[in-house]
């Protein structure tokens, strides 16, 4: 009360100083004053008038990002430290399929598959450590829905996390879908050569048995010839099946079964001859 009533008492000295000056103003000083106080009031409503058309201006900017925010195709939430929800966009809210209401305040990584959460957690742990941008894609729990979470910690906020969504589901389900797909072709590939090994198997049977069968050294040597070529054909099937990329074969196990057949089909001596094989680890597209 004692510091309000000297103040007051000050102001009423400054008040009387100036009443004495203004008596000794002359009538021609005061017209400059006024016009001066006339000036400076036109001044002061410019300067309001401006200073409210930029508000009104900031007012609508802030409106229209508003709207993009909210009408962004993808997407937009800030966490806090501990990844629970500050802020949403309408978008964000319909792929964690949760009003964006219910959004405020609950933590993102319940809204993960429970397979995923283990994934989440990192996600956001390596984005508070390495300060740049970390992609994950993650499953919605309960919701047969993919997400891309593309994470960055504020730069102005340092303890803020900046998370954009992005529905990744129909190219997850295509992946699928060709993984099936592709599953199945191979299958039916691996099939297709087990049936071709078994018949060419069969053939090189009848083709021995003939052989034994007939007397003429040149027929015998025909058959020995035939017997050579299918069997370097079923190797090529024994090594497709063998093998878990089926485009392609590896030449050296090829080529060392391949001789070696074709020592024992003509009798030689192994201790006559040995067998050296480096193909440098070729493989041969089928």
């Amino acid at each position: 009360m004692k510091k309000k009533l000297s103040l007051r008492q000050r102001a009423e000295r400054l008040l009387s100083k100036t009443h004495e000056k203004l008596k000794q103003v002359s009538l021609l000083d005061h017209r400059g004053l006024i016009n001066e106080l006339h000036t400076h009031q036109l001044e002061l409503e410019m300067q309001v008038e401006e200073l409210a058309e930029s508000q009104a201006n900031l007012h609508l900017s802030l409106e229209k990002y508003a709207r993009l925010y909210d009408f962004a195709p993808c997407g937009y939430v800030t966490l806090d430290p501990k990844r629970n929800i500050l802020e949403a966009n309408l978008m964000a809210a319909a792929l964690l399929g949760v009003a964006r209401n219910c959004l405020i305040s609950e933590n993102i990584v319940t809204f993960i598959d429970p397979e995923d959460q283990g994934k989440a957690q990192a996600h956001y742990m390596r984005a508070r450590k390495s300060k740049v941008k970390q992609v994950s894609e993650l499953k919605v729990h309960n919701h047969h829905r993919f997400l891309q979470f593309e994470t960055i910690v504020d730069d102005l906020e340092l303890t803020q996390y900046q998370t954009i969504l992005i529905d990744i589901t129909e190219r997850k389900l295509a992946e699928k879908k060709l993984e099936n797909s592709l599953l199945e072709k191979e299958m039916l590939i691996r099939e297709i050569n087990h049936r071709s090994r078994n018949n060419m198997q069969v053939i090189s049977s009848m083709v021995k048995m003939m052989s034994r069968n007939s007397g003429e050294a040149r027929f015998t040597e025909l058959t020995q010839d035939l017997g050579n070529r299918i069997f370097a054909m079923s190797l090529v099937h024994d090594q497709i099946l063998e093998s878990k990329d089926l485009s392609q074969i590896d030449t050296g196990y090829y080529v060392d079964s391949l001789a070696r057949n074709i020592l024992r089909a003509y009798g030689v001596d192994n201790g006559r001859i040995e067998l050296n094989v480096n193909t440098c680890g070729i493989s041969l597209d089928v």
